[in-house]
């Protein structure tokens, strides 16, 4: 049974959060957008990939996000 009572969880878990990425260093969803930092940061963010940073280990990252109209 343990493995279908973790199921349910982890799906509510990402239905909370979908618009937040995951850090990819602990996992958290605790994150924030993060400022650009020079020129390749400008030219990712063109691509749809966005800085954030994690508030509970700090660490910075770029992930796809779409962004715009529905």
């Amino acid at each position: 049974m343990a493995p279908k009572e973790s199921q349910p969880k982890q799906e509510a878990e990402e239905a909370v959060t979908p618009e937040k990425p995951a850090c990819p260093k602990c996992g958290w969803h605790n994150v924030r957008p993060s400022a650009k930092r020079g020129a390749f940061d400008i030219l990712l963010a063109t691509m749809s990939f966005h800085a954030f940073r994690c508030r509970s280990c700090g660490h910075r990252f770029h992930t796809f996000r779409r962004t715009g109209a529905n």
